[in-house]
Formats: C-alpha cells, sequence, structure tokens
C-alpha cells in the first residue's frame, strides 16, 4: 500500500469513529416550524420532517419508519440537517395515535419519543362519498362530493393549488371551473373537474 492510499484509509478510519451519533432531534410537520405531534391521514400521503443528526446524506440509505409503517424518503428528501418522507397508508379506519419515528441509517438506529411522535388520524383523511353522474362522456363535468381536506384549489386552469391530480379510472380528470373557492375541510362539498 503506498503512502497515498494509507492516508486516505487512515481518513476514512477517522472519519468513521468521529462519526456524530445518530439522533432525531425532532419531528414536524413544516421544515420551519415545531409543530407536534405530527397528524398524518389514516391513507398515508403526508410529508413529515426530521430534524436529525448523524444520518447518511444519500437517501438510499435512510429508513424511517412511523410506528411499523414505512415512510418513504424521496430522492430530494435528505438534507444534512433534515430527512424528508411521505407516510404511507396505515390500512386503518381508526385513529392511531402516538406513534414512534424510527430512523435507521449506518446500520444503527434511533426512535423519537413524545412529543415528537406522528398519529394517524381521520380528521385529515379524505373520504369521497360519492360521484356523480355516473356515466358520462369527454368534457362533460363530473362531482365528487366528500370531504376533500383541500384547502387550496388553485385557479382551476394551470395552478392546480393542492390538488396533485384527480383521476377517473385511469384518465386524469382536468378542472375547467375556474370560480370554485376553498372547500371546507370538515364539510361535506363538492368539487367539480
Amino acid at each position: 500500500m503506498d503512502i497515498k492510499n494509507t492516508f486516505v484509509f487512515f481518513l476514512l478510519v477517522l472519519a468513521t469513529f468521529a462519526q456524530v451519533p445518530l439522533q432525531i432531534l425532532f419531528v414536524s410537520s413544516s421544515p420551519n416550524s415545531i409543530a407536534n405531534p405530527v397528524l398524518s391521514s389514516l391513507r398515508g400521503g403526508t410529508f413529515i420532517y426530521i430534524k436529525a443528526m448523524g444520518h447518511s446524506p444519500d437517501p438510499s440509505q435512510n429508513a424511517v419508519y412511523v410506528g411499523t409503517f414505512p415512510c418513504t424518503i424521496p430522492a430530494d428528501g435528505v438534507t444534512d440537517t433534515f430527512i424528508s418522507c411521505q407516510t404511507t397508508d396505515s390500512g386503518s379506519i381508526t385513529n392511531i395515535n402516538s406513534l414512534p419515528v424510527t430512523l435507521i441509517s449506518y446500520g444503527t438506529s434511533t426512535t423519537s419519543s413524545s412529543p415528537n411522535v406522528v398519529t394517524y388520524s381521520d380528521k385529515v383523511t379524505p373520504y369521497l362519498v360519492d360521484v356523480f353522474p355516473s356515466a358520462g362522456f369527454a368534457s362533460s363535468s363530473v362531482n365528487f362530493l366528500g370531504i376533500h381536506r383541500i384547502a387550496d384549489l388553485g385557479d382551476g386552469s394551470r395552478d392546480m393549488g393542492g390538488v396533485s391530480k384527480l383521476l377517473l379510472g385511469g384518465d386524469l380528470c382536468s378542472r375547467f371551473d375556474i370560480n370554485q373557492a376553498a372547500i371546507s375541510a370538515n364539510s361535506n362539498q363538492y368539487i367539480r373537474c
């Protein structure tokens, strides 16, 4: 082994021993504030932000679990201070309270405790009650009735607001009604596309 390779090996060994211990500092629904406990839809899809230390900068080298449910880390979901992940479907129809968050990185794990927990809650879960008409033709209006939890419907044209997409079967439903106001998160209301 030449001197250059020996020096690089020494630096790698030193970096391994100087590794900051894996820690979860807080869990929040926003990277800009500490708001806990975090509430997730029973169906998942909620982003949570974990302020952490000692984790890998490579998203594929980290794993996050909310209780026993995996939390999906996107390709751009890891920085030197935060890991963001999207909760997955709990499979439950009732609340699951105060689940700890477990972070696994570099072969070690750490688990959060209260108040840094996640609750799967029906209060933030959208429900679809009815779609009508039950049959239609291209460019006809379709109404969705339910508790949607959508605060920002956008302009119905290019700005989709809080709606990432609406599908009818496998077909994308485009919204054209630009006069819709925001839907109250706590009542049965309609969204049209």
